[in-house]
Parts: structure tokens; sequence; C-alpha cells
């Protein structure tokens, strides 16, 4: 917590000795000016969050004064607190004319001094104007922290916010108001569809903008519910995914033609193929229910009707191995043109076995990053906040401790009281 800054304008040492180390003591950072000039210095190196002038202070106009500081800090609200010990009616009514927040008789009562400071101090923090709303937020990957991830974090803190998710050139939205998810857009997908297939998304990035959403509650479930629904959701994806290719990988047609076994569903999905499209480009074009896709897929699959496509990245292509092999043969030296096919296939296996090496690192680092966030996150609660004195306010805390004690042993009475 920042500590909050004092000036003490005052040239009588006397009058404020106690004041100032009760101030210190009480957690206050505390400056003393003794004429007009110190203190608009301290007002521009110190910047005070509350300015204590005695009304008898050199070199000091109090109404330009005060004028001039409420106009530089226009942005600030800085109490202005007088004191002094005014001997007339008239000399008092002058002082509390002036555009000051407070007036403390000298000599000071120590502790409501204190407490009528502390009032000030709150109010001018609630008096501070507030500034242009700016959105704020945090983003990342969804493969680090899926949506299940953070509707439990906004649910948690009754948050409000607008998650944005987006995955091979597709956006998603879910809108959340005080934890509670009311909305969910995926192309034209239902509300409840969007968001049941925004929990399957574990790649791309998200970004989430703390704002409120004003519009009407398309989802009717709680969060809990949903949050409940998305993690059962998630991992029969992980699982069904699992066992077949990757979901960006290109599903074409086997050999093996449908025969009458084939289920209505299956064949359904099956005609969807047409020698271009990846795995989840057919999930998503279905009108079954996702997970339902997979299934079908799945099945697809292990009946071996539908197989992965040829990755021509992770294989030598035919043309530039029929290109090395003919060149070979042209100049005389089938063998040659032999060896170069099996020296360009060895080269491009290398590449890719290097390429698989690089991944599994990279998750690695991932991990080994997570645990080190989790371990900050885990200890940043058990931090206590600290207040940090330097050598000077030590002495003054010690000064003003060692004195309650031997107030305390003059009291009488006090030896039987131990």
């Amino acid at each position: 917590m920042t500590r909050k800054k004092i000036v003490i304008a005052d040239n009588f040492e006397y009058d404020i000795k106690e004041l100032r180390k009760a101030l210190i003591v009480a957690g206050y950072e505390v400056r003393v000016a003794q004429n007009g000039g110190e203190v608009m210095a301290l007002l521009e190196s110190f910047s005070p969050d509350l300015i204590l002038l005695e009304v008898r202070l050199p070199e000091l106009n109090l109404s330009e004064i005060i004028s001039l500081i409420k106009t530089e800090q226009k942005d600030r609200t800085i109490p202005f607190v007088l004191s002094g010990s005014p001997r007339t009616v008239d000399d008092r009514v002058n002082l509390l004319e002036m555009e000051i927040d407070e007036f403390l008789l000298k000599p000071f009562d120590i502790e409501e001094a204190i407490a009528r400071i502390e009032i000030l101090l709150r109010e001018a923090e609630q008096a501070e104007p507030e500034e242009p709303v700016a959105i704020r937020g945090f983003s990342g990957s969804l493969a680090e922290m899926s949506l299940v991830d953070l509707l439990q974090t906004l649910e948690v803190g009754k948050k409000s916010g607008v998650i944005r998710m987006n995955r091979a050139g597709a956006e998603g939205r879910v809108y959340v108001t005080d934890g509670e998810v009311l909305d969910a857009q995926l192309g034209t997908l239902e509300p409840k569809k969007a968001l049941l297939r925004l929990f399957t998304w574990t790649d791309g990035q998200f970004a989430v903008d703390m704002q409120k959403h004003e519009g009407p509650k398309q989802i009717f479930e709680t969060t809990q519910e949903l949050i409940s629904e998305g993690i059962t959701r998630l991992y029969r994806w992980k699982q069904l995914t699992a066992e077949l290719p990757s979901l960006h990988s290109v599903i074409i047609a086997s050999d093996a033609q449908p025969d009458q076994t084939i289920k209505k569903d299956e064949r359904q999905v099956f005609e969807l193929l047409n020698g271009s499209k990846r795995l989840i480009d057919v999930i998503e074009e279905s009108t079954f229910d996702d997970i339902k896709s997979l299934r079908l897929l799945k099945s697809l699959y292990e009946k071996g009707y539908i197989r992965e496509a040829p990755d021509l990245q992770d294989k030598p292509r035919p043309q530039v191995l029929e290109h090395f092999s003919k060149r070979g043969e042209k100049n005389g030296h089938s063998e040659d043109g032999n060896h170069l096919v099996e020296a360009f296939s060895s080269m491009l296996s290398k590449s890719n076995n290097a390429r698989l090496e690089a991944l599994e690192r990279r998750k690695q680092d991932r991990r080994r990053g997570d645990r080190r966030r989790q371990e900050r996150r885990s200890g940043f609660g058990a931090r206590q906040r600290k207040i940090y004195l330097n050598k000077s306010e030590l002495m003054i805390v010690k000064e003003k401790l060692l004195s309650d004690i031997n107030s305390l042993a003059r009291t009488p009475g006090s030896h039987e009281n131990r």
C-alpha cells in the first residue's frame, strides 16, 4: 500500500515536533517546510497528498499560495489544513473564509489532529476525478488457458468481460457480466451451440476485455452449470481427437468403399468429404453435434473408410525425386541418380525429425513456464504488505516508543498493574 505524503509548513519546530512523530508512527511520510518558497519546492518534488500550513509562515501569502496550488494541481485533490492560534473570533472567521478544508488550533491535540487528517485524506481519495474509461484486460494462448479456465476466473471474482477467441481466422466471443454468461457468438451458430463449440478450442489466441455487456441474456444456464458441461465436453473431445489424425490434416476417402453396413449418420458425414477438407472442417460443417461428429469420424476411420491424405511436406515430393532420378540417368549414372534420391530423402527425413524435436522442446519449456507461473501465483498471496522507513524515521519511532514507556513507568500505580 502506498504511503500518504504530508507537508507540514511551519517555522515553529517545537509546535510540530510531537505531531510529526505521531504522523510518522501512523505510517505517513512527512516533510517539513519553513517558508513559502520551500512549500512550492516540495509541491514539485514531493507531490504531497495533504498540506498543513501555519498561518504565520514567513514569505507566505495564504490566499495567493492556496489559489496558486489549486490552479497548478487542478487534476488532483489536495486538502489544505491551516494551523495557528488566532486571538479573536474575527481572525478565525477570516481564516475559515479561505478555500481551506480544516483548521487545527494550536497547541495540537495529537489524536484529534491525526483523526481529522485521516478523514480528509479519505475524502480526497474518494473525490479524485474518475479517469477516462479504458478497456482493461489480459490475453494469452488457448493452449495454456481454455475457455473453461477463463469462465472460472471471471465467475469466482464476479467480473464482467468480453472473451474474444481467435483460431485459424475464425473469431468467437463470449459475453460475461458479473460472473454470469449472457451470450456467445461464433459464425451463424445459436448462442448455446456457439459456446459449446468454443469449449473445444484448444489452440489459438484469446483476449479478455474487462467491460460489461449490455445486451439481453441469451444463455440461461448458470455459469457453474456451463463450466461443468464445458469440462465434460473438453475431456471427451480430447479423448476422441487423441485417436484420430490431426484436426488440421486433410481427410480423404480410402480405397475401401462403404458397404451396406455403414450407418445412416456415418454416410451423411462421409459424403461431406471432397478430397480437400480438413478434419475440423468436416466437424464444423456437419449438422450433428461436434462430439457426435467426432464419434462418427472415429468410427469411419477405424473401419477403414477414411484416411489422412499424404502430407507432401513430410515426405519427398514424387516429382522432385523423379527429377533427381532422371537427372542421374541422363548423365549415364543411374546409380548416382538413385544415390541422390536416397540422399535427398534422408535430408528431408532429418529435417522433419529436427522439427519434431524442436516442437517437443517448446512443449517442455511451456510446461516449465506454467509451473513457474503457478509457483509465483501461489506465493503472491502469502506475501505481506510492508512499510519501509528510512533511518531517521526509525529513530523517531524508537524515540516515540521510549517516551511512551517512560510515561507509563512514571504513572502512579503502574507497577501494581503490571
